[in-house]
């Protein structure tokens, strides 16, 4: 972004360019921004990230939000409510996912035709 201002280029430009929003472009701009002491594009592990096989076995007992948050507050967890809100709903929303595909691809047979193709 600064070497594209220092060529000329307008904000506009930069900004189809280097596809960030105005705001973004002008923060790098900014002379008294060092990028060198941020974290940028770093993923710091979540608080969350102990605790998910406790959470996928409590969720697999269809234990309530309310359970589960007490639970891993005793086991230590010092996080969000929201945050176990989000990983439980999104888990549940996949293991019903998975179940609805098992389902549908799944053929039924009677007793009396497993037992002709068995003798």
């Amino acid at each position: 972004m600064r070497e594209l201002a220092a060529q000329g280029c307008d904000l506009n430009r930069i900004t189809k360019e280097t596809g960030h929003c105005r705001r973004t472009i002008k923060r790098y701009l900014n002379e008294g921004l060092a990028a060198e002491y941020r974290e940028y594009g770093v993923n710091r592990p979540s608080k969350l990230k102990a605790y998910t096989a406790t959470i996928d076995e409590m969720l697999l007992k269809h234990k309530t939000f309310r359970e589960i948050e007490a639970a891993i507050r005793s086991l230590g967890y010092s996080g969000a409510a929201s945050t176990i809100r989000m990983y439980a709903t999104r888990e549940r929303r996949h293991n019903q996912t998975a179940h609805d595909e098992a389902v549908t691809n799944t053929e039924v047979i009677e007793r009396k035709m497993v037992a002709e193709i068995i003798v």
